[in-house]
């Protein structure tokens, strides 16, 4: 029989130490992001504004915006230039695909969730 290893605190927490990641834009130009890998509190506060309800309609619609703005937040440590989340809004859109592909999906996390619950 195997000797039962008891786990450390490293062993259950994320690394509080951000990620280096470099997007080239068109002009071959770099913006700098350092990017902290989010944690099960992080993912759970994104995905709990990933759902809009429509009591009229009595609908559930999903707003990925505010996920991944809420995501970001958590995630984003700091950048060169430096941007807050009120310039979010106005990024060109390859900047914001290149930093939505350095974040986990919404889809990915609810996916990796349901098939937890079956096991």
């Amino acid at each position: 029989m195997a000797e039962e290893v008891v786990a450390t605190l490293d062993d259950i927490k994320v690394s509080g130490n951000p990620t280096e990641h470099k997007i080239v834009l068109k002009d071959n130009k770099v913006l700098k992001v350092w990017m902290k890998e989010p944690t099960w509190v992080d993912k759970q506060y994104a995905l709990s504004g990933w759902v809009e309800i429509d009591q009229k309609a009595k609908e559930a619609k999903p707003n990925f915006m505010e996920y991944y703005r809420r995501i970001l937040e958590r995630c984003l440590v700091r950048s060169e230039p430096p941007f807050n989340m009120t310039d979010v809004l106005s990024l060109r859109p390859e900047v914001g695909e290149a930093l939505e592909k350095l974040l986990p999906s919404p889809i990915e996390i609810g996916i990796t969730q349901e098939e937890e619950k079956k096991s």
